[in-house]
């Protein structure tokens, strides 16, 4: 079988460029699961054909330069493209169905392509009218009506118009899905097409040196600063520890970095970390004494996706504290902690709790949540899972 993953990662020396250009960090929550269903595949001897976008801001207001270089290397392609706003998305609609042409061209036999996410759901009319026999999946990692990212005014505008559209035209000719949260399936077309729950993958790509903890107390939390991921709450929970020990570290870019950087003026524990790559991030990570997920389980999108970044918490071995999502599956229970109260004042009581644990205590806690994750939760077996699905349709 003919597999083509159309993907959203930085392959080779991409992360090295697209880092660069960057004003805002890149999105290392897309690259660390394509690049696991990557290794996935390939620890499974199956070698996708791979076509890929890196995501990018556009240019000027979140990246310096109006191109985003290409890469190709082996099976993999990645496609170049002029990274201005709105434009930009007709040129990759077409150098990516280039592609998708070549490669059906070189190939015969049963043929399979794997889209990511939303971002390719508008080429799947045209991929059924040209190659009817080809069959489509659609993993999706969000629904697109709670997709938050820095975006510009011309793409909000389409997004406010092209949802339900898109729901109903570009998706009726999805063959399977692959979801990372069950509750996708009250809110997509399902029309009793088959579906797979994944969750999520860890990418092991990389794994760091063993880093010491830090001396202070250290809460951190890396990822999307938008409202609705529970930053606001966090800053104010930190404000209830009052003592010298602790420290809030944040990491990443979003809709309340005012706000954050408002906090960290008033509060000289508050650190806010700059620009960092996946291995820096993870040294960081391993260095803290707990890392939090604020995003409350009351949240209207709570119950349509999974917190993917969960994963890469645990596995630093760091312990993990967050809301009981209903996205989470039971078997995490016991490898994470989790709030007793939501307002800002049991969180802070929470997060107390647990900092003056024995060391030895959090340590073991950290290293089961780890060992958890990689055994359970590796690119080998999940992808194994994905297989199957493909090979059953």
């Amino acid at each position: 079988m003919n597999i083509l993953f159309l993907s959203q990662y930085y392959p080779g020396n991409l992360s090295e460029q697209c880092f660069k250009i960057s004003k805002i960090g890149l999105n290392w929550a897309s690259h660390n699961l394509n690049t696991a269903i990557i290794r996935g595949f390939n620890a499974n001897d199956i070698k996708p054909r791979i076509i890929n976008i890196p995501p990018m801001g556009s240019f000027p207001a979140f990246a310096k330069s109006t191109v985003v270089p290409g890469y190709s290397n082996g099976n993999v392609t990645s496609l170049p493209y002029h990274n201005i706003a709105y434009f930009k998305r007709l040129e990759i609609r077409r150098k990516t169905l280039a592609a998708i042409r070549k490669w059906d061209g070189q190939n015969k036999g049963e043929k399979v392509i794997l889209l990511y996410n939303f971002n390719f759901s508008h080429i799947i009319p045209q991929l059924k009218k040209e190659f009817p026999t080809i069959k489509i999946i659609l993993l999706v990692t969000d629904l697109p009506e709670y997709i938050d990212t820095n975006r510009t005014l011309l793409t909000r505008i389409n997004d406010i118009i092209s949802p339900q559209t898109r729901n109903k035209l570009c998706l009726d000719g999805v063959d399977g899905y692959i979801l990372l949260a069950q509750a996708m399936t009250e809110r997509l077309p399902m029309k009793g097409k088959p579906w797979l729950l994944m969750e999520g993958i860890y990418n092991d790509e990389t794994s760091p040196e063993h880093v010491e903890k830090d001396k202070n107390k250290v809460i951190m939390y890396t990822g999307n600063l938008g409202e609705r991921y529970g930053i606001r709450t966090l800053l104010e929970a930190f404000t209830h520890i009052t003592s010298p020990e602790y420290r809030l570290w944040i990491r990443g870019n979003g809709g309340l970095e005012h706000l954050v950087c408002q906090y960290a003026e008033k509060d000289s524990r508050i650190k806010i970390i700059g620009k960092k790559n996946r291995t820096e991030l993870m040294r960081l990570q391993q260095a803290a004494t707990v890392m939090v997920n604020p995003v409350l389980e009351d949240e209207e999108f709570t119950p349509y996706f999974f917190p993917s970044k969960t994963l890469e918490y645990m596995a630093s071995g760091t312990p993990t504290l967050m809301s009981r999502l209903r996205c989470l599956p039971k078997e995490y229970d016991e490898h994470l902690f989790y709030f007793n109260d939501n307002s800002a004042r049991g969180i802070a009581q929470r997060i107390m709790e647990i900092c003056n644990m024995p060391e030895n205590v959090l340590a073991d806690f950290g290293r089961q949540a780890s060992s958890f994750i990689i055994e359970n939760k590796s690119p080998q077996k999940q992808i194994q899972r994905v297989i199957q699905f493909i090979e059953e349709l």
